[in-house]
């Protein structure tokens, strides 16, 4: 597998001058003794004869010991008692790693790296020795995450190669050296700085990595600045040089050029072209040949070879002669702009993450430049875009992390052939074993039916390449002899094995790029992909329809393994499309999204037992639109593994709620749900980094296919499902018990009818009568557990049959608001737009909805908002309305009151409400979840002691609010007149400082003081008001254990159950 480096050079290169390690004979002489008995022994070959145990032995003495500075307990500091290196370290359920570098004492064991040691036969650290089921590199992996949280880096070495990993963080990015060449001084000095006791445990190589990632993102952000500028420059000027042209039709030649110029500046750079040859053709213009002729003879120079100017023959299609690009006429100025693509240093400093970046947002910004091009304005070159506006919007462009498009398709791609290697029948690890896998990799045809920049694809190739470099190897052991596999692998794999499409010829332009990239050769030429990666609607069969209609025959039918990322698009850009994809996709629904249907497609087109692999969106999981699709795959599909990544943002600039689904088609049609297991990951981690450590195997739970509902899915094992089964099991619900929830008022244009409270006393001093129609009025958010807590809100709520005319203030108020105000006409035509409300029987003065049941809002019930972090239950007594973000239940009591807020209801409520999520878990307490709530069976005493519980919490609270709010009210008074009193978030909270940061913030928020005379009035006051609240949350809490044991002996739930229940809790 393809793997980048862990430090970028900048920052190593930086690091070792300050050091000053990089000067001539720095190695000392006892280090290059040592140093040069290894190179010896690997470059003679003695080492192979070596034992295991005594090439460990030598590793650990010589280069842990003797060149990196780490000591055994032997050597531990005379004052810490502290030793650095530990032999045969124990790791807590793992067993016992080779050698661990940390900080040992006799009481303590913090294991910082542990160190994977192999001997010479094991060549390939990627991938499991016949026989293992854990690499190398994941059985280091495996010792770090279970380091109880200590570990930061993890390194592997086969006596060959040592190579250093960061964790978590992805597994195919490492910083190497073979110890053959660590006699040289540069290989030398960046090994024992980064991998040395004093600056991997003592933090420097830490800072070093924080570094280069910021070297990275600087490097791609000037990197893109310049690509971008180059296009539009190009764009415009091009149009200026050949104005009978349209400047959209620029576009698409300008593309064209920098793809070729970018190709040019990484293979000199590559050595796949000598070096600065874009400059050297372009300074070599001259009154016959201008620098555009000169251009142009390069690419033709490129495309078909020119050997006494060092140039292989590369053709491939990316520099065949184009003869509407050959004709117009572009200016040195021009063509003087990708000398500074020529610039960067595209051999160390622009790294395939770099390159991958650059494509994708080429992509999203591309849609931009054609939706304001024009021929009369030139394009703007100083308004630059970001996040999801353009192509990453419309068409569901998004850049998949490199990471989790390798473990894609390890777990695809290398599925499938771990499954197809068991039905060799040829003795296991033979010469005939091996020719028989080899048939099988040729034959393995990879789709990825939306591919963008290629990400997938270059990774599949990269795979694929590393299974048939080791398999040469294997085969060259065991005697085989001869040309193993014909003249060029790269173009053999692009050519068999690796297939794309996507409904934007950039993007496919860019994809077949990435790939040649990938794969250039020196004295190669570049395969032709426009049979392979190619134009077309994926989803869509007819040209009458969409003129990019895709054709799924021929080579594109029938595919081994697909796998990538569908567009995120939202079913509202989909409406002229619907009739087609209702008629011709079993998954569709009226407001399923477009990656709805990429996943039938994708089954659709697999072979059976073939594997299928896509990032997609989560919201399916829950959601009505997505049941179809649930059925779908649950019928038609083995799940093999799901991943939902909860609130961890995957895709940078781009909110999505993304999941990995793993599936295999089976091998013949079926009627009923497998109940074979599938491998299963909630994700809780909110930190991108740490998500490689997240995904290693034994993080995994396993379930049966057949236990995903209907209704909506929820990944959790057998004892949650038991639980869950046990809590709901031959219960009422909450219908049955209580009614169903009402929902709270929609009024259609809150603007009009929510006012404040100053507008709500002039109405009043107006007219008196206006106090019949006003109420006090809550949001959502102003509802939390256990008390409102309301904002000086107002409802003017005139219900239908209202006489506005007795109220004539209220009616001169709404006047104003009349326009947006008034009910769509039924006859209003559909393609006109309205600017009121929704068409219905009510008077534009009218609240929208009827709200026939008004005066549940009058008396005592119980209250709850729609979207809820954490139970938020109150009983309200007093008349108070509030919004349709709320629901109240009339004949809630405290009882009612005590389960919705203890945690086996909440427990519940995490299982059948749909998340919202968005940096905190909150859910979506929809009227019709709510109503299944399970409601057990209860004595009047157990009935009396949760509704005791309840009150008194209830009581606890509004009390600590009152104290909290009494305060908070008179803040504003210490502000001056002729500044804003609004209250910071501190200020608001006031509660959580002490009083010299309460100071503090009044000054940063007021920007004044407080005087010596506010200070002594204010500190007793504040002090003592604080201590109330203390006591009162000590209080509330003390009551809600009381509560929640009362409410889980009511559920008869044990101990076990109890601390199962409480770690699911979100």
């Amino acid at each position: 597998m393809s793997s980048q480096l862990l430090f970028h050079p900048r920052a190593v290169f930086k690091a070792l001058q300050a050091a000053n390690l990089l000067k001539d004979g720095a190695i000392p002489a006892k280090h290059l003794k040592l140093l040069q008995g290894w190179h010896d022994a690997i470059k003679d070959g003695s080492i192979h004869k070596q034992s295991e145990g005594n090439l460990h032995a030598n590793f650990y003495s010589s280069l842990c010991e003797g060149i990196l500075g780490y000591t055994s307990f032997t050597d531990k500091d005379k004052k810490t008692g502290i030793w650095t290196l530990a032999n045969e370290s124990a790791v807590k359920k793992t067993g016992r790693v080779d050698i661990g570098f940390g900080k040992f004492t006799d009481k303590e064991k913090i294991l910082v790296a542990p160190l994977e040691l192999k001997s010479p036969k094991t060549s390939n650290m990627d991938i499991p020795m016949l026989g293992r089921a854990l690499s190398t590199v994941e059985q280091a992996a495996k010792y770090a995450r279970n380091s109880e949280g200590n570990a930061e880096w993890f390194v592997i070495s086969n006596c060959i190669e040592v190579r250093l990993y960061k964790f978590p963080y992805s597994d195919s990015v490492y910083q190497s050296w073979f110890i053959e060449e660590l006699i040289k001084p540069e290989k030398y000095a960046e090994f024992v700085w980064l991998l040395s006791a004093k600056n991997l445990l003592g933090g420097n190589t830490l800072r070093l990595f924080e570094d280069s990632k910021q070297v990275e993102k600087d490097i791609t952000s000037q990197l893109y600045t310049d690509y971008r500028n180059i296009r539009i420059k190009l764009i415009n000027g091009m149009k200026r040089e050949n104005n009978r042209f349209s400047r959209a039709s620029m576009v698409a030649k300008a593309q064209t050029l920098l793809d070729r110029v970018l190709f040019i500046a990484y293979a000199e750079d590559r050595d796949l072209l000598p070096h600065k040859i874009l400059n050297s053709y372009l300074n070599s213009a001259n009154d016959h040949l201008n620098e555009w002729d000169m251009l142009k003879l390069l690419f033709g120079h490129i495309d078909q070879g020119k050997l006494d100017k060092g140039i292989p023959k590369y053709n491939g299609d990316l520099f065949k002669s184009d003869a509407s690009l050959e004709e117009l006429s572009i200016s040195k100025g021009l063509l003087d702009e990708f000398k500074r693509l020529s610039a960067y240093d595209f051999a160390t400093d622009v790294s395939v993450t770099i390159l991958g970046h650059i494509f994708e947002q080429s992509i999203a910004d591309l849609d931009q430049i054609y939706e304001s091009i024009n021929d009369q304005d030139e394009l703007d070159l100083g308004k630059q875009q970001h996040g999801t506006t353009g192509k990453r919007k419309q068409d569901g462009v998004v850049y998949t992390p490199d990471f989790i498009t390798q473990w894609i398709v390890k777990h695809t791609l290398g599925a499938y052939l771990d499954k197809r290697k068991q039905e060799i029948k040829q003795a296991e690890d033979s010469a005939a074993w091996w020719l028989e896998y080899r048939k099988i990799l040729a034959t393995t045809k990879i789709l990825d039916p939306a591919c963008g920049s290629g990400a997938f694809l270059v990774a599949a190739f990269q795979y694929l390449k590393a299974e048939y470099q080791y398999l040469n190897k294997r085969l060259q052991e065991l005697g085989e002899k001869g040309d193993l596999f014909g003249i060029d692998l790269n173009h053999d794999i692009l050519h068999n094995n690796l297939y794309g499409v996507d409904i934007n010829a950039e993007s496919v332009e860019i994809a077949r790029l990435s790939l040649w990239l990938a794969t250039a050769e020196k004295g190669k030429p570049l395969t032709s992909l426009k049979d392979n990666i190619r134009q077309g609607n994926s989803l869509i069969a007819d040209k009458s329809l969409d003129k990019r209609a895709f054709n799924w025959q021929g080579r594109f039918s029938e595919f081994d393994v697909i796998l990538g990322n569908p567009p995120y698009v939202r079913q509202e850009r989909l409406t002229s499309i619907k009739p087609y994809l209702e008629a011709n996709y079993t998954t569709y629904h009226g407001v399923a999204d477009l990656y709805t249907y990429f996943f039938e497609l994708g089954l659709k087109l697999l072979k059976k037992g073939g594997y299928m692999g896509f990032i997609s969106s989560s919201t399916f999981f829950k959601t009505g639109s997505g049941e179809a699709l649930r059925r779908y795959l649950q019928l038609e599909s083995n799940l093999k593994v799901v991943v939902d990544f909860g609130d961890l943002q995957v895709f940078e600039g781009v909110t999505t709620y993304p999941a990995i689904i793993v599936m295999e088609k089976p091998t013949r049609a079926r009627k009923q749900i497998p109940s074979q297991n599938f491998g299963f990951l909630n994700i809780t981690i909110t930190d991108l980094d740490s998500l490689t450590s997240e995904l290693g195997a034994d993080s995994f739970g396993e379930m049966s296919q057949a236990k995903l509902a209907l209704e909506g899915w929820r990944l959790e094992d057998d004892r949650l499902q038991s639980l869950r089964a046990k809590i709901t099991r031959a219960k009422s619900t909450l219908k049955n018990s209580y009614g169903s929830p009402y929902r709270g008022v929609l009024t259609g244009r809150n603007e009009a009818f929510v006012i404040d409270f100053d507008t709500r006393n002039a109405l009043i001093k107006s007219d008196p009568k206006s106090l019949e129609l006003i109420k006090v009025f809550l949001e959502g958010k102003d509802i939390q557990k256990w008390c409102v807590q309301p904002r000086n809100l107002y409802l003017i709520f005139t219900r239908r049959g209202t006489d506005i005319e007795q109220y004539p203030a209220i009616k001169n108020y709404l006047e104003q608001y009349r326009a947006i105000l008034e009910p769509k006409p039924k006859d209003w035509p559909d393609n006109k737009e309205w600017s009121g409300r929704k068409a219905g029987s009510y008077s534009w003065y009218e609240i929208q909805d009827s709200v026939d049941y008004y005066e549940a809002f009058e008396k005592e019930r119980l209250i709850y908002p729609v979207i809820s972090q954490g139970a938020k239950f109150s009983i309200q007594k007093t008349p108070i309305y509030s919004n349709d973000k709320t629901f109240v239940l009339p004949k809630g009591d405290f009882y009612l009151l005590g389960l919705l807020n203890a945690k086996v209801l909440w427990f519940v409520i995490n299982g059948i409400c749909s998340p919202l999520r968005g940096g905190t878990w909150r859910y979506e307490l929809r009227g019709q979840d709510m109503e299944t709530l399970p409601i057990p069976s209860a004595t009047e005493t157990q009935k009396q002691t949760i509704a005791r519980h309840a009150e008194t919490c209830q009581t606890l609270a509004e009390k600590r609010y009152q104290l909290q709010d009494s305060l908070r009210r008179r803040i504003p008074d210490l502000c001056p007149k002729d500044k804003d009193s609004k209250l910071s978030t501190k200020l608001a909270d006031w509660w959580t400082l002490d009083f010299k940061e309460f100071q503090s913030e009044v000054k940063s928020r007021f920007k004044r003081a407080l005087s010596l005379q506010e200070s002594i009035e204010w500190e007793p006051l504040f002090n003592q008001q604080k201590e109330q609240i203390q006591h009162l949350s000590y209080q509330l809490n003390s009551e809600e254990q009381a509560l929640n044991k009362a409410v889980y002996d009511l559920f008869g739930l044990d101990q076990a159950e109890i601390e199962l229940l409480e770690q699911n809790l979100k």
